[in-house]
């Protein structure tokens, strides 16, 4: 399918320019507009060449303890991912603070949110036999329990959706596109105007220069639709539509609510500099919020910008609290009836 689609690309990039340059024996012209159309398609081809081999290359990582590793592909395999049985659940090694999901197609998290994972598997599993531990305690780890699994279903959606693949198909087929268009839109003008092929050097020379200048409007025009999403989703709204997913396929109400309140938590704080070291803190911020001021955080916008700012790719915090909030409302609306 990867050979196909890269073939296809460099087929309709050359094929346009071939056709429109058909019947001129000035193979310098031949030449600049081939090399003007290389010139365009080249980055988006080195970007899907490199996604290709980022995606065939083994990386080593350290496999998730057992029981956070059991609890997670419970949750993987209610869903029909393409290549599930590669899915590794894998400790990244870093600074991650969440859930992610790699180009090579592991489910990560660091070594910190693993922990936290099996602290309150282990908490809840023991509170069975346990009558000192209070309903509060209880409560409070199955709510980190329930906001990991948002995370974790976040990433399925990604996986599900194959938003790296098709982000990195973008890159190649957009260039394409605008090349394709733009020398079917050229050769239209020369048809209509009777345009003749250059006799002289110097003509040769001026059409020459304007195909190895056109290089610059078209990569603009490219840059400019991926941006955009005009033909293909953009970065943000490929962790909206996970978003979704995960709402969507939330199989308690605890989920939403967790959700709801680690994002409200979250947007309280600076996106330069967090306060929060992990997702226990913000639950138990959130935890400390009346229902006027978690209404009142719901409904103030003024620094969505700000972190849209920090973080371009994501939706602001407050927007995906407002997101769960309406999915708890569903919830209970469906619940009552």
């Amino acid at each position: 399918m990867n050979k196909r689609m890269t073939l296809g690309s460099c087929l309709i990039v050359f094929s346009s320019t071939i056709i429109s340059s058909f019947g001129m024996h000035n193979k310098v012209l031949l030449a600049s507009k081939c090399i003007s159309a290389c010139l365009v398609v080249s980055p988006g081809l080195a970007g899907y060449y490199s996604y290709e081999k980022k995606k065939k290359k083994s990386i080593y990582r350290d496999p998730m303890p057992k029981d956070v590793q059991e609890w997670a592909r419970e949750t993987v395999d209610e869903y029909d991912l393409p290549e599930k049985s590669r899915i590794y659940l894998s400790i990244e090694s870093g600074n991650r603070a969440q859930w992610a999901k790699t180009i090579d197609g592991d489910i990560v998290t660091s070594a910190k949110e693993a922990k936290e994972v099996q602290d309150s598997l282990s908490f809840i599993k023991n509170a069975q036999n346990n009558d000192l531990i209070t309903d509060v305690e209880l409560e409070r780890a199955k709510k980190l329990i329930a906001w990991h699994q948002f995370c974790l279903r976040h990433e399925c959606g990604h996986k599900y959706y194959q938003h790296s693949k098709k982000h990195a198909e973008s890159l190649v087929l957009v260039p394409c596109l605008v090349q394709g268009a733009c020398s079917a839109f050229t050769g239209g003008i020369k048809y209509v105007c009777k345009v003749c092929k250059p006799t002289t050097w110097f003509k040769t020379s001026l059409r020459s220069s304007v195909a190895i200048a056109s290089v610059v409007p078209k990569l603009i025009v490219s840059t400019v639709m991926l941006k955009s999403g005009a033909l293909f989703p953009t970065p943000l709204r490929n962790e909206q539509e996970a978003d979704q997913f995960a709402f969507k396929s939330a199989k308690s109400r605890l989920e939403l609510e967790a959700t709801r309140d680690g994002f409200l938590a979250i947007s309280t704080m600076s996106p330069f500099f967090p306060h929060f070291a992990n997702a226990s803190e913000a639950l138990d911020y959130a935890r400390t919020l009346s229902q006027q001021e978690r209404e009142r955080l719901l409904n103030d916008d003024s620094r969505d910008e700000c972190f849209r700012k920090a973080d371009p790719i994501h939706p602001a915090p407050r927007a995906r609290a407002v997101e769960a909030q309406l999915y708890l409302d569903k919830w209970d609306a469906e619940d009552k009836a």
